[in-house]
């Protein structure tokens, strides 16, 4: 049975080291598009105070080729990134194990990665790889794909949980409102964007996951 294990993975490991460990603000990967065997294109969202700082670390970062604006909006961006061939072992050692990559979230130089795996050996066999590489890959938690109950998360991650509950109990989703999301930030010590970007998608993930779910039992 598919399973889908959560690790802990500093960025000179993965991807944009230079850039999430310089700029402050959370860097989320929505999607990698692999083209051939070698080609890896991350989408990534950055909520961040400093875009042009950001997008002046990419230029400076020896793992990214080239990277274009797709979506800007206020509070955050979405940049595709044509990422050098000569990455690290680890997407090649989750290809063999025929894992996919799910999402991976960044903040202060350390990514968490999401990935989906064919059972637990593959998992464990992934796991063992890389920690004997010494490249300080941690497992954070291994569950069943198809039931997200066995964990108790519904896809949210540690920090959109946080995220959620400071703004809950803060007030923040109060009618009327008891606290501005600048309140929120501050309580968890981030900035106002990365705030904002953590409670929308905690909250999105805990819709997709809840109220549109293809399980739920008939009205």
């Amino acid at each position: 049975m598919s399973a889908i294990g959560e690790f802990r993975v500093p960025a000179a490991a993965f991807l944009l080291d230079d850039a999430l460990g310089s700029v402050a603000g959370t860097v989320t990967v929505e999607r990698m598009v692999v083209d051939g065997d070698e080609a890896v294109t991350p989408y990534v969202w950055v909520a961040s105070a400093d875009f042009e700082g950001f997008e002046a670390t990419l230029d400076g970062d020896p793992s990214v080729a080239s990277f274009a604006l797709v979506e800007d909006h206020p509070e955050e961006r979405l940049y595709r990134i044509e990422w050098r061939d000569e990455h690290n072992g680890l997407l090649p050692a989750l290809d063999d194990v025929a894992a996919t990559v799910l999402r991976a979230e960044g903040e202060d130089g350390v990514w968490t990665l999401r990935a989906l795996f064919p059972d637990r050996d593959a998992a464990a066999t992934f796991h063992d790889r890389v920690r004997e590489g010494d490249e300080g890959i941690e497992l954070v938690r291994l569950y069943r794909a198809d039931d997200p109950s066995t964990y108790g998360q519904y896809e949210v991650t540690d920090e959109q949980r946080e995220a959620l509950t400071v703004a809950r109990e803060a007030g923040y989703f109060a009618v009327p409102r008891e606290c501005s999301l600048a309140d929120v930030a501050e309580e968890l010590g981030i900035s106002r964007n990365a705030a904002s970007a953590r409670l929308r998608r905690g909250q999105d993930a805990l819709v997709g996951h809840t109220l549109d779910h293809d399980d739920r039992p008939p009205s």
